[in-house]
């Protein structure tokens, strides 16, 4: 994944198995609620569009930048 921080709260190991139960959910825009540093947004993109929100600000800056990447 691009971002590779580890920090308490993080969803990394979880990602898969989140974006595995996304896709067998309803086609649409996924919100990704508590973003962090956009895991689990990162695996599910490629396949529908994401929309992240967290209360941290360096939340934002990770999903801007990877919306520019990619």
């Amino acid at each position: 994944m691009g971002v590779n921080i580890s920090y308490m709260g993080t969803k990394r190991e979880l990602a898969p198995a989140v974006a595995d139960v996304v896709a067998q959910a309803k086609e649409g825009v996924m919100l990704d609620a508590f973003s962090g540093m956009c895991s689990v947004g990162e695996l599910v993109a490629p396949a529908r569009q994401v929309w992240n929100n967290d209360a941290q600000a360096f939340s934002a800056e990770v999903a801007r930048d990877l919306r520019l990447q990619g």
